[in-house]
């Protein structure tokens, strides 16, 4: 199988399960719905394929360093793309709104969830799980068995 769509199975499987993520550290009904949670998964789904694809390139030149502070980028990366693609998937299946609305909810929703992701507690968690999946990105790319 080429390498682009190993990165890119490899992005829908891990997206989907980054989408858990705001499902699990939401207060409020993040996930109530069935609706919802298809929604999320979807969007999460979209974000790890878009994610991975973006920074196949990189990665493939980075050294361990490189690749730990683009693994600290991907987060509010991935946070900022979720958001979009989720505001983006739930007008397109949601109530109808008008585009200058979408516009204004893609990147305020966009740039709330980058916010979120790298300035609250739970960074603590997700940094360094942003980075273990970019190193596990890398290895992937590089088609090693090991992570480095």
């Amino acid at each position: 199988m080429k390498t682009t769509l190993k990165v890119i199975f490899f992005g829908m499987i891990s997206g989907t399960f980054w989408s858990f993520v705001p499902g699990a550290l939401s207060v409020g009904d993040f996930m109530n719905s069935t609706r919802m949670t298809a929604l999320v998964l979807l969007s999460g789904l979209l974000t790890g394929a878009t994610v991975s694809l973006a920074l196949q390139v990189s990665l493939a030149k980075s050294n361990r360093i490189e690749t730990l502070f683009l693994g600290m980028g991907s987060l509010p990366l991935g946070a900022f793309v979720f958001g979009c693609f989720l505001v983006l998937i739930n007008f397109m299946f949601g109530p109808a709104a008008n585009e200058g609305y979408l516009i204004a909810n893609l990147f305020a929703w966009g740039l709330l969830y980058a916010f979120e992701s790298v300035f609250t507690p739970f960074a603590i968690l997700l940094i360094p799980l942003a980075c273990i999946t970019t190193f596990l990105l890398k290895s992937l790319i590089h088609g090693d068995a090991k992570p480095c």
